[in-house]
């Protein structure tokens, strides 16, 4: 799990997200402009169940599951418009 010891996270860096499938819905593999926008699109548009089968992955930096959900919920998030 991430927190906020755990130091800067770059909202900003290109991002993949990549899920599974949940009774045949899924969108499999997507590529956002930013970290930023593929958190807020797991988190506000995935169900539960898929966002616990969904990886995002930055240039060096993989995040599954809840590790989605602490990125969304972290104090430093940027809660602007998100560019997809």
């Amino acid at each position: 799990m991430i927190s906020e010891s755990d130091g800067a996270v770059d909202f900003f860096e290109p991002a993949e997200l990549f899920s599974g499938r949940t009774k045949g819905v899924g969108t499999g593999y997507r590529r956002f402009v930013s970290l930023q926008a593929a958190v807020a699109f797991s988190i506000e548009n995935m169900p539960s169940q898929q966002l616990n089968g969904a990886a995002i992955e930055t240039i060096d930096t993989r995040y599954a599951g809840q590790e989605i959900r602490a990125l969304y919920e972290r104090p430093d998030f940027p809660r602007g418009p998100a560019e997809r």
